[in-house]
């Protein structure tokens, strides 16, 4: 078993007197990029000035750490890599409860599970219940950055496996999504008779057969019959180009010089939450509320990679991945899923395909669309998401007599 310690994270008033000082001495543009700038031109001036002033003087800090500090987290060092990890354990009290790691991405961390924490791990009468671990990533927030050059996903699902036999689940799920996704992917594919069955929010994927031959372009997915691609597929697709036209400059930043941008934002929380901030935006649903995640949520998110000064080292995953891309590993043949994967598609994420063109990357025994919920489902729609995560591991952990594979 692994020697764990009990961690508990509290802000010291010098530093939190440091981040009112620099939010009090944050210096702005006199007016906007251009007149009328939305958010089609990045965060707009005056969003960004009306947070600044929220987050100095109405957001409370010591409430939302003691909010984080409600749950039970530990640190442990693992050997081989000589790694210190932080992790969130959460035991179940019902017998029948399924081991599951919960992995997160960027710009997420542990805390965007909070939500989900005690439905999963304590659901109503008939509920598929889990005894949760939630670990912080390499390099973000309380777990050590990676101890080389060149760590990859594969590197992360290494030290994961290890952690779950550590705390004694010799067989167990993963969930995930965005880069998470990765991690648990090479879980499941390096460490199969120990990661024996997995649910992702996140599965991007080329098209299969002669589409993938075809430069995929708004104007050619709008002109596609409709026996190749339903309405609600065509729109989801035209989302995912849109993103990648518009949205995605930062992946080619933080996957290239990672370090240069993240001086920057290691001196200014104002940069931090102009670049972390518009994601919140822009990785929702279009037809969501405003608030569909709180504005306390996402200054808690943006003010722990404040506080752990982590905005550096969380960009390694694009770096260290950066000749390979995202695709590429979902598509990598050594890296097929061969569990049980269940997937949920969320209509505001930032990149969504129809099943057909997943299923060479896994062995996909269950497929959901929800009807509202974004990039960070467990934050955004917790409900939905705790119930996906439930219905999909009553039906495909195989170490349960009534699956249904």
């Amino acid at each position: 078993m692994l020697q764990v310690e009990p961690f508990t994270f509290k802000v010291s008033e010098a530093d939190l007197t440091d981040l009112n000082a620099r939010l009090d001495r944050a210096r702005f543009d006199t007016e906007e990029i251009v007149p009328g700038a939305d958010f089609e031109y990045g965060v707009p001036l005056e969003w960004t000035k009306q947070t600044t002033q929220y987050w100095r003087k109405q957001y409370d800090w010591r409430k939302h750490e003691a909010y984080i500090n409600s749950f039970p987290h530990f640190t442990t060092k693992l050997d081989r890599d000589s790694i210190t990890i932080h992790f969130i354990h959460v035991k179940s009290s019902q017998p029948d409860a399924i081991p599951l790691l919960a992995c997160h991405g960027w710009p997420g961390s542990v805390y965007e599970f909070f939500k989900a924490i005690k439905p999963l791990t304590e659901p109503g009468k008939g509920k598929q219940a889990f005894h949760l671990v939630i670990p912080s990533m390499p390099g973000f927030l309380w777990s050590q950055r990676p101890t080389k050059t060149g760590w990859t996903m594969i590197d992360t699902a290494r030290i994961f496996n290890e952690l779950m036999l550590g705390l004694g689940y010799d067989k167990y799920g993963v969930q995930a999504g965005d880069w998470g996704s990765i991690a648990v992917r090479c879980m499941a594919a390096k460490h199969p008779q120990h990661c024996i069955a997995a649910h992702l929010n996140f599965l991007p994927a080329k098209p299969p057969g002669p589409l993938k031959l075809l430069p995929l372009s708004p104007w050619l997915i709008e002109r596609m019959p409709w026996f190749v691609f339903s309405a609600v597929q065509r729109d989801r697709i035209l989302r995912t180009l849109r993103y990648l036209q518009e949205g995605s400059g930062y992946y080619a930043i933080q996957s290239t010089k990672p370090a240069t941008l993240g001086h920057a934002l290691m001196d200014s929380p104002v940069g931090l939450l102009s670049w972390i901030g518009e994601k919140f935006f822009f990785w929702k649903e279009d037809e969501a509320e405003e608030d569909a995640i709180s504005l306390d949520d996402v200054l808690t998110m943006i003010t722990l990679y404040w506080f752990t000064k982590c905005s550096t080292t969380s960009f390694l995953p694009y770096k260290e991945h950066g000749d390979d891309g995202f695709l590429v590993y979902l598509h990598r043949r050594d890296l097929y899923m061969p569990c049980p994967t269940a997937v949920s598609g969320f209509p505001g994420e930032i990149a969504n395909n129809p099943e057909r063109w997943a299923k060479s990357t896994a062995n996909i025994k269950w497929w959901k669309m929800a009807d509202r919920g974004g990039h960070f489902a467990a934050l955004e729609e917790t409900d939905i998401y705790v119930d996906h995560v439930q219905d999909a591991f009553s039906k495909i952990w195989p170490l349960k007599r009534s699956s249904k594979l």
